[in-house]
């Protein structure tokens, strides 16, 4: 399958079928419809967006969420709108989006970007930090706020 993002404002993301021309979004991530633009900062809300990338081989997609300091994996492909996120990266839970007083290697400042490569680890760009983390086999990690397994720059 392929995606495909909208950014308007930082919210929502939206996730249609791939097209040209005209096509319309299946789903919503972040917002409960498609008319609801709510910053939000809870398993199932984002506030700010600004980045996706699809992990296909293992079901996962991640998406950082600059204004909450997290980035959220959900499974993939999602079942509906809203669906709520697996696990946060950069935070303790869902509910929190503190803005870290310093840099570790289980915290995030306005991740702006994800990708994921063929083994299934996760690339971070945590951009306050002008940092990116690394988090190996981030499919298989079962609980919030994991801390980085490698960190390029800072």
């Amino acid at each position: 399958p392929n995606i495909q993002m909208v950014y308007t404002g930082g919210v929502p993301v939206v996730v249609p079928p791939w097209s040209t021309t005209g096509s319309t979004a299946d789903l919503v991530i972040g917002q409960p419809d498609f008319v609801t633009a709510v910053d939000q900062c809870t398993q199932n809300g984002l506030d700010g967006n600004s980045g996706i990338a699809i992990d296909f081989t293992n079901g996962k997609m991640y998406v950082a969420d600059e204004d909450n300091h997290r980035v959220l994996r959900y499974a993939y492909p999602p079942a509906g709108n809203q669906p709520d996120a697996e696990i946060v990266f950069g935070q303790p839970d869902f509910i929190t989006n503190t803005s870290p007083p310093s840099t570790t290697a289980n915290t995030l400042k306005e991740p702006s970007g994800v990708a994921v490569d063929a083994s299934g680890n996760l690339f971070i760009s945590d951009d306050t930090h002008r940092r990116i983390l690394r988090f190996d086999a981030a499919y298989t990690i079962l609980s919030n706020q994991p801390s980085a397994d490698g960190v390029l720059g800072h």
